[in-house]
Order: C-alpha cells, then sequence, then structure tokens
C-alpha cells in the first residue's frame, strides 16, 4: 500500500493538478491570474488525502482486528505519523520515505539484531538459561 501511494504521489506531483497544487502554494492570487481555479484545486487536495488516509486506516483497522481511542489516536501514533512528513521535507516524495527509514529501524533488521549471539533480552522471547 505504501508503494502505490508513493507511486500516486509522484503521478500527481508530475500531473496538472500537481502542478497546479504547487502553484496555489506558492502565490494563489497568481494561480487564479492564470487561470487555476483555486477552490476546486483545494478540494481535490483533500478528497485526495482523505482517500489515502482513509485507505490506510482500513489496512490499519484490518491489521489489528480492534480499534481502541487510546492506541489509535495517541499521541505516539500521531507524532509517528508526522514526524517523517517533517524531517523528509515539505514537497517531496522520497524525503518522508527516507525520514521514516531512518527514524525507526525496519522489522528485518530488528529480526537480524535479534538472531545474533548477542541478541538484547528486550527481542528474545525465549526465556534464557543460566549455565
Amino acid at each position: 500500500m505504501g508503494t502505490l501511494a508513493l507511486a500516486l504521489t509522484w503521478k500527481i506531483g508530475r500531473s496538472r493538478l500537481g502542478f497546479s497544487l504547487a502553484a496555489v502554494r506558492e502565490n494563489e492570487d497568481a494561480a487564479e491570474t492564470a487561470g487555476v481555479d483555486a477552490l476546486v484545486t483545494k478540494l481535490r487536495a483533500m478528497a485526495l488525502s482523505s482517500f489515502l488516509t482513509a485507505l490506510g486506516g482500513t489496512f490499519y483497522a484490518q491489521y489489528f482486528a480492534y480499534i481502541d481511542p487510546t492506541i489509535t489516536f495517541g499521541p505516539s501514533v500521531s507524532i509517528g505519523a508526522l514526524l517523517p512528513a517533517i524531517v523528509g521535507g515539505a514537497g517531496t516524495v522520497l524525503g518522508p520515505v527516507w525520514a521514516r527509514s531512518c527514524s525507526r529501524p525496519s522489522p528485518s533488521s530488528r529480526a537480524m539484531r535479534c538472531a545474533g549471539a548477542r541478541a538484547p533480552t528486550s527481542c528474545s522471547t525465549a526465556p534464557s538459561s543460566s549455565s
């Protein structure tokens, strides 16, 4: 799903809608003068953002099979979602992906680290035996 959203964002950034969004972001009055309908452009951006958010929420609910407001809408979820966008930079497609990959280790690297001889005790699920 992340790849689909990334590809969609990349495609939109190079389309007429993307150029309209950039024009409205930089100077709304100049964009209106150039023939870009700012209201329609903003509504399309809001609809696209809502669609991608709803799609992500749908998969989130299916993955966990339980939604609790304290878990779903807690501060850690909000910060975890906003931090890559802030660190990666506005107006970039790959910036948030890079920031996300740098902010938290991937599950595969965590699994490799836990499989090693000097695995941290927080990763191991089996009780340690003292010999």
